[in-house]
């Protein structure tokens, strides 16, 4: 039996290329030299429940809108 969640990634997943940003040398080389951590790849997950709310709420409201323009300029 595993000790992973089946939906915990395997650790060899997670160390594939396509899983990290790409950096440049120059700027990786500098943050290492004033100890920052490695940059983790973006995620609206990791946003609490009210401010991912909140963006779903003006993504619907926009896409309505573009909808509700092409409807009345199909009608007018």
């Amino acid at each position: 039996m595993s000790n992973r969640h089946e939906t915990q990634k395997a650790e060899e997943a997670i160390n594939q290329p396509h899983y990290r940003i790409y950096v440049p040398e120059e700027i990786g080389l500098a943050g290492k030299s004033i100890g920052e951590k490695e940059m983790q790849p973006f995620s609206i997950s990791f946003f609490p429940k009210p401010i991912r709310w909140i963006g779903y709420m003006i993504a619907a409201f926009f896409v309505l809108v573009c909808v509700a323009l092409a409807v009345l300029n199909i009608i007018f």
